[in-house]
């Protein structure tokens, strides 16, 4: 019982880091529309993704 348990805080941790990570890159994306240059570009970028992928 003392392993499973153990495993599970592990996993509960992995989980934790990665909503952290998802957070950061959220702020940075907002970071990066606040600047008219940077979302023009990004604008572009997703246009040419959205060309690619269809």
């Amino acid at each position: 019982a003392m392993k499973g348990d153990k495993e599970k805080a592990k996993t509960g941790e992995e989980r934790t880091h990665q909503q952290q990570q998802q957070q950061q890159q959220q702020q940075q994306q907002q970071q990066q529309k606040d600047t008219p240059q940077e979302s023009s570009r990004v604008s572009i970028q997703t246009k040419a993704a959205a060309i690619t992928f269809s």
